[in-house]
C-alpha cells in the first residue's frame, strides 16, 4: 500500500513505459526489429520486456528494471522507427532510473519477508528501519521527482510505524549476531 500510494504520483511516467512496453511487444515485425537491435546493442536477449499488473506493485518495478536494461535497445528502436513515440526522454530516463533505484529497497524487503525457508522475525526490524532511513533520505536529499514520492510514501509508512510491533524488534536483539548494535545504530538514525 506505501508502494502504491507513491506510484501514483508518477502514473505518467509509467503510463509511457507501458505503451512503450506494449509497442515493442505489439506486433511480430516489431519484435523482430527489437531482436536485431539487441544484437546491435551488445546485448542478450535474457530479461526480455515485461508488462506490469495493475494489483502487484512489485511487477512494476520488475518492469522498471527491464526498460532500464533495454535503455539502448529503446533508443535506437525510437531513432529507426518514425511510429515508436513513446521512447523517454532523456530527463525520463533519469528519473525512471532514480524510481527504480528507489523501489528496489522495497523489493527486495518484501522478498525478505516473503521468504519461507528461513525465519524472518530477525529481519523484520532491520529491513523497516531500512525503509524508513531511505523514505527519509530521499524526502531530504532526492530531486523534485523523489521528493513528492517519497513524501507520500512516507505518510503513509509512519501510519503502520506508529503501531510498531516491539515484539519484532526484540527479536533483532535475541539473535546473537547483532544483539544490541544494529538497534543502537538504528534508533539514533532514526
Amino acid at each position: 500500500m506505501i508502494v502504491k500510494g507513491g506510484l501514483k504520483d508518477v502514473d505518467e511516467v509509467l503510463h509511457k513505459l507501458r505503451k512503450c512496453v506494449k509497442y515493442s511487444k505489439g506486433s511480430q515485425a516489431t519484435k523482430q526489429r527489437f531482436l536485431k537491435l539487441i544484437g546491435l546493442c551488445d546485448l542478450v536477449y535474457t530479461k526480455g520486456l515485461r508488462y506490469d499488473v495493475a494489483t502487484k506493485w512489485y511487477s512494476t518495478f520488475l518492469m522498471l528494471e527491464s526498460v532500464i536494461y533495454y535503455k539502448k535497445v529503446l533508443n535506437h528502436l525510437a531513432i529507426s522507427d518514425e511510429n515508436f513515440v513513446h521512447c523517454p526522454r532523456h530527463d525520463e530516463w533519469f528519473r525512471i532510473e532514480k524510481l527504480c533505484g528507489s523501489l528496489r529497497v522495497f523489493y527486495e524487503v518484501t522478498c525478505t519477508f516473503s521468504g519461507s525457508k528461513y525465519p524472518t522475525s530477525n529481519l523484520y526490524f532491520p529491513n523497516v528501519a531500512r525503509v524508513r532511513i531511505l523514505l527519509k533520505e530521499d524526502i531530504e536529499k532526492g530531486d523534485g521527482f523523489i521528493n513528492s514520492m517519497a513524501a507520500i510514501m512516507f505518510g503513509k509508512f509512519e501510519k503502520y510505524w506508529a503501531e510498531f510491533s516491539t515484539m519484532m524488534a526484540i527479536a533483532i536483539i535475541l539473535d546473537p549476531r547483532d544483539k544490541f548494535h544494529f538497534p543502537d545504530w538504528a534508533c539514533k538514525r532514526i
